[in-house]
């Protein structure tokens, strides 16, 4: 006789893809290199820092784009594309993926 599967539990790994639902905050130093070029304003360290250590999902894209604009200016301004608008999606991918939505903060009183 079969035994039932047992419930999975909830975890930071959506397991249809393998991959982490959240950026690896705890387990990654790396990521905390990251967390801090933030919370200092220096973006285009936490855009470098970012794109060489973890997957973003949709945000994959504006974040290495955005590291390759800072390395790259002119290279990219060659292809027609302005720096300053890729650094800007790369910094506006950051700010979703890794910052709580300022609507959704709790207030206390």
């Amino acid at each position: 006789m079969k035994r039932p599967a047992k419930p999975l539990k909830p975890s930071l790994t959506n397991l249809s893809l393998g991959v982490p639902t959240n950026p690896p905050q705890e387990t990654d130093p790396k990521f905390a290199k990251v967390l801090s070029a933030i919370s200092d304003g220096d973006w285009d360290t936490a855009i470098k820092l970012a794109a060489s250590v973890t997957k973003y999902g949709t945000h994959a894209e504006a974040i290495q784009r955005g590291k390759d604009a800072i390395l790259n200016p002119d290279f990219y301004r060659q292809l027609g594309r302005d720096p300053d608008k890729l650094r800007s999606e790369a910094i506006a991918a950051l700010k979703e993926r890794l910052l709580p939505p300022v609507g959704n903060q709790k207030s206390k009183g």
